[in-house]
């Protein structure tokens, strides 16, 4: 079976890959098969690749199936599959049912304002005692301090202002056996801002278990990240926000803190147990948590701050508030409403943004964002600022797009896909220029180069070629919000769709028009596909499947956007 080894990926340590079900005929039925000798592993080719089957006792657990499929079909697939914005099921899973009725019946509110959340157990846990093993690899942190004091500088300021904070407390000394868990931790320095954060692993397994095992996950009840871009687009007014430490925002209820110990160096150097008191940030269910508090906050006080409530129920994604609105006059009343009830439960909105200078100064400086801080805002014209992933100039209101590196770097498929991966385009507004990569991309892996051989002079050359086009990036902008001034009389959405045998893809435009007669007209999001190249597909059938494309961004963008459209 050598020579369909290269098929074959590494070996995932995962239960279970893949399950088909046996009614997909067409799916599990093999294309060529490698027979083997009594009691060895066959090989069998189906529409996913190639897939090793049976084999001796002791290779695999007899409660383990393996399948495995080539790489290069994933990125096939990834490049030629239809896309999908919108969650297909909105049907929740029992456990995420569970997690959420454990929420609703344990949340409570302290006489400070703060919100008290469990940890959302599977069920009842029982966990063995792992001091000793994390205490080993407390000792393994200790000695990488004795080598690097200002390491040890950093991370004894975190953690003592973790402590000061109360985001921490020191653990009593008696607790209920199987009732308590250890934390490992580590330190993790952001590679931009090279700031260092400790991080409490909850994933580390002792005797099987881990922390995490026992946690449910939650649902997902993350607003829709497309959903707040395009309606960040909506309005001239916009605002960006963020919620300080917003993990550690929800209080953990006193009966599940002992799950979230872990061992530090008291004042005089001994080592010692603490537990946090807050939520952490890589514990399952965390994201839900925060969300869901955030969510629960909004709802107790939207009959005093209607609006306020709103935006922060619908216009956060995770800890970054993002929404646009008709006047500065309604922008500077949302601000100050979101505060007041963010206040109240002892949540801090800051690093303030706005494209309007009148905003900008109704927010304190301390709320603004950093950038905002360092600038005279009546002299200096308004910096570019990160929104969602987003380059956004406040100045002149506009989206910029940033190229990926161009070094000298050599060519291979993983440098090609790397390059590809840092383009960041969720509305699709520069799809065509991307899809012309992923063009490239896609002949060269239909040719099965190895990850890291070299491309053939003709692909070099033409990679090269859009490396060039995709430099230009930096002089390229587009308008954050297409509505024109003056009184709005219609809104429609116009859709367009085209194929070729290399590719099909769809486009949308918002009109309007205004009492005065003003019409404006702005392409509002686009998507665009590899035509499948092992696939019997007529230019009417990719025009078709463009139909679909174009039919999908109509049904998502009336949801998202909210709007009147005729």
């Amino acid at each position: 079976m050598s020579n369909i080894a290269k098929h074959m990926p590494p070996l995932l340590d995962i239960p279970i890959g893949l399950l088909i079900g046996m009614n997909y005929t067409e799916v599990i039925q093999p294309l060529e098969t490698r027979p083997s000798t009594k009691g060895e592993p066959f090989a069998v080719k189906t529409l996913f690749g190639w897939t090793m089957c049976g084999g001796r006792e002791p290779m695999l657990p007899v409660n383990r199936k393996v399948y495995m499929t080539s790489a290069g079909k994933e990125i096939m697939d990834l490049l030629e599959q239809d896309f999908k914005d919108a969650k297909s099921d909105d049907k929740l899973l029992q456990q995420d049912i569970r997690f959420l009725k454990i929420m609703e019946q344990r949340t409570e509110v302290d006489r400070s304002g703060n919100y008290i959340m469990p940890l959302s157990f599977t069920a009842s846990p029982t966990l063995p005692n792992n001091r000793a093993h994390v205490e080993q690899c407390f000792q393994g942190l200790l000695k990488k301090f004795n080598a690097d004091a200002s390491y040890q500088g950093e991370y004894n300021k975190f953690m003592q202002d973790l402590i000061d904070s109360g985001d921490a407390e020191e653990a009593p000394s008696t607790t209920e056996s199987g009732k308590v868990w250890f934390l490992p931790h580590f330190g993790v320095r952001h590679k931009r801002k090279g700031k260092l954060r400790v991080v409490f692993d909850a994933s580390t397994k002792f005797k099987g278990v881990a922390l995490n095992d026992e946690l449910l996950s939650g649902p997902d009840n993350l607003n829709s990240l497309l959903g707040i871009v395009l309606r960040f687009r909506r309005e001239p007014v916009a605002i960006t926000c963020n919620i300080q430490q917003m993990f550690l925002n929800s209080i953990v209820d006193r009966p599940d803190r002992d799950f979230l110990r872990f061992l530090w160096t008291g004042k005089n150097g001994k080592i010692k147990g603490y537990r946090m008191t807050k939520h952490l940030f890589g514990a399952a269910g965390s994201p839900v948590v925060a969300t869901y508090g955030l969510r629960r906050i909004a709802d107790d006080y939207k009959d005093e701050h209607q609006h306020a409530a709103k935006f922060l129920q619908e216009e956060f994604y995770v800890d970054d508030g993002v929404t646009s609105v008709s006047t500065e006059e309604q922008a500077i009343d949302l601000i100050t409403n979101a505060v007041k009830i963010c206040t109240k439960a002892n949540i801090r909105l800051d690093k303030f943004n706005s494209n309007r200078k009148t905003v900008l100064l109704a927010i304190p400086e301390s709320e603004r964002s950093e950038q905002i801080k360092n600038i005279n805002i009546f002299e200096e014209q308004l910096p570019n600022e990160r929104t969602l992933g987003m380059e956004w100039n406040l100045e002149s209101d506009s989206f910029h797009f940033s190229a990926p590196e161009t070094n000298n770097a050599t060519i291979t498929k993983k440098n090609m896909l790397s390059k590809i991966a840092q383009i960041y385009d969720p509305m699709g507004l520069i799809s065509p220029l991307i899809l012309k990569g992923k063009l490239i991309l896609q002949r060269v892996t239909a040719a099965d180069l190895e990850w890291d051989q070299l491309l053939e002079p003709d692909d070099m050359r033409e990679w090269r070629n859009w490396l060039d086009d995709i430099g230009k990036l930096a002089n390229f902008s587009i308008k954050r919000c297409p509505k024109p001034t003056g009184n709005i009389k219609t809104i429609q959405l116009h859709h367009f769709i085209d194929a070729s045998s290399q590719g099909y893809g769809g486009c949308s435009y918002l009109r309007y028009t205004t009492t005065e007669g003003e019409i404006a007209c702005h392409l509002i999001m686009s998507k665009s596909r590899v035509a499948p190249l092992k696939k019997v597909t007529t230019i009417p059938r990719l025009e078709l499947q463009g139909a679909v494309t174009a039919s999908r961004l109509a049904n998502l963008l009336r949801k998202e956007l909210k709007l009147s459209i005729d």
